[in-house]
């Protein structure tokens, strides 16, 4: 899961170093505003923790994928056709992403 917000200045979004599962955990480890810095226009802001949002993570989804083909193709030659049932964790990665930004940028803090 990615967090991002936008900049006031440039109005472009950014991505956030910092790491959390909700919004409310974010809100326990940095305040309710995050001192953040702008890859485009170099401007440091504070954001309240409401101001940002989340999104899927594709590199998850991508080495999750790249990891079921790899072992569909090594359990093909001894279990035949059930390791195409390894395929499912590519799906199962991005459903437990999406889940995880669902609740993030449902759940408001108070401000």
């Amino acid at each position: 899961m990615l967090l991002y917000c936008n900049c006031e200045s440039c109005k472009k979004p950014f991505s956030l170093k910092q790491k959390a599962n909700s919004r409310i955990s974010l809100e326990m480890k940095f305040g309710k505003e995050i001192r953040v810095h702008c890859k485009h226009c170099a401007k440091d802001q504070m954001k309240h923790v409401n101001d940002i949002r989340a999104e899927v993570n594709n590199t998850t989804v991508i080495i999750a994928f790249g990891l079921s083909a790899m072992l569909t193709f090594f359990l093909w030659s001894r279990y035949g056709a059930i390791s195409t049932v390894s395929a499912a964790i590519p799906f199962v990665a991005f459903t437990q992403q999406s889940k995880r930004v669902n609740s993030f940028n449902k759940i408001m803090a108070r401000r």
